[in-house]
Order: C-alpha cells, then structure tokens, then sequence
C-alpha cells in the first residue's frame, strides 16, 4: 500500500488513516483542523474581566477560557471568592465561605434558621426534591438514623407518645433544671 501524501498545501507527511485503514486525505495535524481563537466556544475572544481588552488565555486544544492570562487566576473557575455559589454536578448549590471550605447552601440555610450548626446525624431534606431550591418553606431537618431517615419533630413526638415514662425518669436523672424539662 503506497503512502499517500497530505491534500494541506505544503505539508508533505503520510495521510492519517482511520481505524479501517482508509485514507483521510489529510495527515494527523490537518485531519481535525483546531478552530481558530475567533470561532471558540462561547464565543469569547476578549478578557471578561471589567475593563480588560486583552485576548483570552487559551488551553492546549485551542479554545478561550473567559479570561486573559493576568485575571485567569483570580477569576478562573478555580479561583472564586468568598460568597460564591456554585451548582454541583449533583445539582445541589455550594458557597464558598470566608475560611475557603465550601458548604452546600441548604445546610447553611437550616442552621441560620435553627441558630445553631446540624448535630451529628442530622441532615438537611429538600420537600419538592429539587435540590437547588433552597427556600425555608422548602426545606426540612432531618434525623437519620441508619438506615432511614425521619423528621426530628415526628421521631420526638413517637419516643415521647411511645416511651413517655421512661424519657419521664430519663429527665429526672439528668443534672441540672429537670422540672422545667418535663
């Protein structure tokens, strides 16, 4: 099988040829042609930063990145401040706080809500099931226990209906202000 030569004007290198051993009529570099910076995806070809007009910093495939090479590092997707929100592959919405962690945004709902952080083995529950709706009406605290979870109201109102007297002397043996406990 003779080597056949490039259709690019001026190269000269064998064609590529696909898994069937056909010709391509082009060599590996010009077989899959790179878009040029004018034709990327999203269509960016200027730095999205407020007031920059440099070109976008490009990756290895060719295509922009949203931003030059000075603001790619502080506004890359890498790099975002405290307050931002980002939605998860799982749908569910993080922000990043102040220390750098980042916390999906129906715990911190909850926990403003209730004034305190979740204990151990609660869990925040989204009632419509969409979990990037995170109004209040639309979220509920959870105890989950394994391997099933309950709403913390419903599992107090069964373990004070079901072992009244029982939690009864559990209060009284506790330290501190049992008779207003009980």
């Amino acid at each position: 099988m003779a080597a056949t030569i490039c259709k690019q004007e001026g190269c000269n290198k064998p064609v590529r040829r696909n898994r069937l051993g056909k010709g391509m009529g082009f060599c590996a570099a010009h077989a899959y042609p790179r878009r040029p910076a004018t034709q990327q995806r999203g269509g960016r070809t200027i730095c999205g930063a407020d007031g920059c007009e440099d070109p976008v910093k490009l990756n290895k495939r060719g295509f922009g990145q949203g931003y030059c090479h000075a603001h790619f590092g502080t506004k890359g997707r890498r790099n975002r401040g405290p307050g931002t929100k980002v939605t998860t592959r799982e749908g569910y919405v993080t922000v990043m706080l102040e220390d750098g962690r980042t916390v999906p945004e129906h715990r911190i709902v909850m926990e403003q809500h209730i004034g305190r952080p979740l204990a151990p083995g609660e869990n925040v529950h989204h009632i419509n099931g969409v979990k990037d709706d995170n109004r209040l009406e639309n979220l509920e605290l959870w105890f989950k226990p394994q391997p099933a979870g309950q709403r913390v109201e419903d599992l107090l109102r069964y373990a004070v209906s079901t072992h009244r007297a029982a939690l009864e002397t559990l209060l009284k043996e506790l330290p501190g202000d049992a008779e207003s406990a009980a």
